[in-house]
Protein backbone atom coordinates (compact mmCIF):
# COMPACT_ATOMS: atom_id res chain seq x y z
CA UNK A 1 0.00 0.00 0.00
CA UNK A 2 1.29 3.28 -0.55
CA UNK A 3 2.47 4.80 2.39
CA UNK A 4 0.69 8.43 2.65
CA UNK A 5 -2.81 5.94 2.28
CA UNK A 6 -1.18 3.87 4.85
CA UNK A 7 -0.46 6.00 7.28
CA UNK A 8 -3.82 8.13 6.52
CA UNK A 9 -6.10 4.53 7.05
CA UNK A 10 -3.78 3.61 10.14
CA UNK A 11 -4.75 6.75 11.71
CA UNK A 12 -7.99 6.43 11.06
CA UNK A 13 -7.85 2.90 12.52
CA UNK A 14 -6.25 3.94 15.62
CA UNK A 15 -8.71 6.84 16.55
CA UNK A 16 -11.64 4.33 16.13
CA UNK A 17 -10.07 1.78 18.36
CA UNK A 18 -9.72 4.84 21.14
CA UNK A 19 -12.72 5.91 20.93
CA UNK A 20 -14.30 2.49 20.93
CA UNK A 21 -14.72 2.01 25.19
CA UNK A 22 -16.20 5.38 25.19
CA UNK A 23 -18.66 4.87 22.47
CA UNK A 24 -19.14 0.94 24.16
CA UNK A 25 -20.20 2.59 27.35
CA UNK A 26 -22.37 5.51 25.86
CA UNK A 27 -24.34 2.73 23.79
CA UNK A 28 -23.26 5.60 20.82
CA UNK A 29 -22.00 4.22 17.06
CA UNK A 30 -18.36 5.57 16.01
CA UNK A 31 -20.77 8.05 13.71
CA UNK A 32 -22.87 9.32 16.05
CA UNK A 33 -19.78 10.29 18.97
CA UNK A 34 -18.04 11.78 15.69
CA UNK A 35 -20.39 14.07 14.87
CA UNK A 36 -21.06 15.49 18.79
CA UNK A 37 -17.63 15.85 18.64
CA UNK A 38 -17.45 17.76 15.44
CA UNK A 39 -19.86 20.00 15.98
CA UNK A 40 -18.30 20.43 20.03
CA UNK A 41 -15.36 21.43 18.50
CA UNK A 42 -16.27 23.58 15.63
CA UNK A 43 -19.32 26.19 16.84
CA UNK A 44 -19.18 27.62 13.40
CA UNK A 45 -20.30 24.08 12.01
CA UNK A 46 -23.83 24.06 13.26
CA UNK A 47 -25.87 22.12 10.73
CA UNK A 48 -25.78 18.62 9.13
CA UNK A 49 -24.68 20.10 5.97
CA UNK A 50 -21.57 21.24 7.69
CA UNK A 51 -20.92 17.71 8.51
CA UNK A 52 -21.66 16.51 5.18
CA UNK A 53 -19.29 19.17 3.63
CA UNK A 54 -16.88 18.75 5.74
CA UNK A 55 -16.68 15.56 7.75
CA UNK A 56 -17.19 13.54 4.38
CA UNK A 57 -19.95 11.64 6.26
CA UNK A 58 -22.90 10.22 3.57
CA UNK A 59 -25.98 12.58 3.88
CA UNK A 60 -27.95 9.38 5.13
CA UNK A 61 -25.57 8.34 7.90
CA UNK A 62 -25.76 12.12 9.25
CA UNK A 63 -29.50 12.14 9.20
CA UNK A 64 -29.93 8.83 11.15
CA UNK A 65 -27.33 9.70 13.43
CA UNK A 66 -28.31 12.96 14.67
CA UNK A 67 -31.68 12.04 14.88
CA UNK A 68 -30.42 9.74 17.54
CA UNK A 69 -28.27 12.25 19.30
CA UNK A 70 -31.46 14.36 19.46
CA UNK A 71 -33.88 11.39 20.67
CA UNK A 72 -31.27 10.52 23.16
CA UNK A 73 -30.73 14.20 24.71
CA UNK A 74 -27.45 14.88 23.37
CA UNK A 75 -28.23 17.40 20.44
CA UNK A 76 -30.97 20.02 19.71
CA UNK A 77 -32.35 20.80 17.07
CA UNK A 78 -33.35 24.75 16.62
CA UNK A 79 -34.38 26.82 13.52
CA UNK A 80 -32.01 29.24 11.93
CA UNK A 81 -33.98 32.84 12.23
CA UNK A 82 -34.87 33.65 8.81
CA UNK A 83 -34.15 30.63 6.60
CA UNK A 84 -37.13 28.03 7.47
CA UNK A 85 -35.00 25.89 5.51
CA UNK A 86 -32.18 25.59 7.99
CA UNK A 87 -31.86 23.68 11.34
CA UNK A 88 -29.11 24.40 14.01
CA UNK A 89 -27.62 21.31 15.81
CA UNK A 90 -26.67 22.68 19.04
CA UNK A 91 -25.31 20.78 21.67
CA UNK A 92 -26.77 20.33 24.87
CA UNK A 93 -25.65 20.46 28.59
CA UNK A 94 -26.35 16.31 28.83
CA UNK A 95 -23.94 16.44 26.01
CA UNK A 96 -20.73 18.27 27.67
CA UNK A 97 -19.70 15.47 29.99
CA UNK A 98 -19.65 13.18 26.79
CA UNK A 99 -17.85 16.10 24.85
CA UNK A 100 -15.33 16.41 28.03
CA UNK A 101 -14.45 12.67 27.75
CA UNK A 102 -14.14 12.80 24.15
CA UNK A 103 -11.81 15.41 24.36
CA UNK A 104 -9.71 13.68 27.43
CA UNK A 105 -9.69 10.59 24.11
CA UNK A 106 -8.66 13.24 21.35
CA UNK A 107 -5.94 14.79 23.41
CA UNK A 108 -4.62 11.26 24.48
CA UNK A 109 -4.83 10.11 21.25
CA UNK A 110 -2.69 13.05 19.50
CA UNK A 111 -0.14 12.47 22.39
CA UNK A 112 0.25 8.91 20.78
CA UNK A 113 0.86 10.12 17.65
CA UNK A 114 3.33 12.04 18.82
CA UNK A 115 5.43 10.15 21.36
CA UNK A 116 8.65 9.13 20.59
CA UNK A 117 9.33 12.38 19.22
CA UNK A 118 11.41 15.68 20.19
CA UNK A 119 10.31 19.34 20.35
CA UNK A 120 11.94 20.37 17.07
CA UNK A 121 10.02 17.01 15.29
CA UNK A 122 7.02 17.76 16.40
CA UNK A 123 7.62 21.87 15.45
CA UNK A 124 8.55 20.52 11.76
CA UNK A 125 5.71 18.21 11.48
CA UNK A 126 3.05 21.24 12.47
CA UNK A 127 4.87 23.50 9.77
CA UNK A 128 4.53 20.86 7.10
CA UNK A 129 0.64 20.23 7.98
CA UNK A 130 0.73 24.03 7.88
CA UNK A 131 2.50 24.06 4.44
CA UNK A 132 0.00 21.28 3.06
CA UNK A 133 -3.39 23.43 4.61
CA UNK A 134 -2.53 26.34 2.63
CA UNK A 135 -1.90 24.72 -0.42
CA UNK A 136 -4.87 23.15 -0.61
CA UNK A 137 -6.17 26.53 0.61
CA UNK A 138 -4.74 27.94 -2.66
CA UNK A 139 -6.63 25.10 -4.71
CA UNK A 140 -3.41 22.66 -5.19
CA UNK A 141 -5.18 19.53 -6.93
CA UNK A 142 -3.93 16.63 -5.43
CA UNK A 143 -4.39 13.44 -7.28
CA UNK A 144 -4.46 9.77 -5.14
CA UNK A 145 -4.51 6.63 -6.71
CA UNK A 146 -6.14 3.95 -4.49
CA UNK A 147 -8.48 0.96 -4.01
CA UNK A 148 -9.09 1.76 -0.48
CA UNK A 149 -13.10 3.00 -1.38
CA UNK A 150 -14.09 4.00 2.59
CA UNK A 151 -10.50 6.15 2.11
CA UNK A 152 -11.71 7.72 -1.19
CA UNK A 153 -15.09 8.77 -0.34
CA UNK A 154 -13.54 10.02 2.62
CA UNK A 155 -11.06 12.36 1.33
CA UNK A 156 -12.11 13.08 -2.28
CA UNK A 157 -13.84 15.55 -3.52
CA UNK A 158 -14.02 13.77 -6.80
CA UNK A 159 -13.97 10.09 -7.53
CA UNK A 160 -12.76 8.60 -11.21
CA UNK A 161 -13.52 5.26 -11.41
CA UNK A 162 -11.26 3.31 -13.60
CA UNK A 163 -11.24 -0.15 -14.56
CA UNK A 164 -8.98 -2.35 -17.19
CA UNK A 165 -6.94 1.14 -17.63
CA UNK A 166 -10.33 3.05 -19.16
CA UNK A 167 -12.41 5.49 -17.21
CA UNK A 168 -15.78 4.11 -16.55
CA UNK A 169 -17.32 6.96 -14.32
CA UNK A 170 -16.50 10.20 -12.42
CA UNK A 171 -18.14 12.34 -9.93
CA UNK A 172 -18.66 13.17 -6.37
CA UNK A 173 -18.30 10.73 -3.83
CA UNK A 174 -22.22 11.01 -3.32
CA UNK A 175 -22.63 10.17 -7.00
CA UNK A 176 -20.68 7.34 -7.12
CA UNK A 177 -21.52 5.60 -3.91
CA UNK A 178 -25.40 6.36 -4.01
CA UNK A 179 -25.92 5.89 -7.72
CA UNK A 180 -23.50 4.57 -10.06
CA UNK A 181 -23.93 4.18 -13.13
CA UNK A 182 -21.48 1.77 -14.58
CA UNK A 183 -21.92 -2.01 -13.69
CA UNK A 184 -18.35 -2.49 -13.06
CA UNK A 185 -18.78 0.25 -10.63
CA UNK A 186 -21.49 -0.92 -8.72
CA UNK A 187 -20.28 -4.68 -8.64
CA UNK A 188 -16.49 -3.29 -7.18
CA UNK A 189 -18.31 -1.03 -4.86
CA UNK A 190 -20.51 -4.31 -3.62
CA UNK A 191 -17.67 -6.30 -3.05
CA UNK A 192 -15.47 -3.64 -1.39
CA UNK A 193 -17.51 -2.35 0.52
CA UNK A 194 -18.69 -5.64 1.55
CA UNK A 195 -15.50 -5.91 3.44
CA UNK A 196 -16.80 -3.31 5.86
Amino acid sequence: MNPTIEISFKTAQAYSAMCKPLCQELKLPQTAFDILMFLANNPDCTTARDIVEIRKIKANLVSVNVDRLVQEGYLERRAVAGDRRKTQLLCTEKAQPVIARGREVQERFFARLLQNTDAATREAFFRTMEVIGKNLDEGSTMIVVTHEMEFAKNVSDKIIFMADGVVEEMGTPQQIYENPQSEKTKAFLANSLEKF
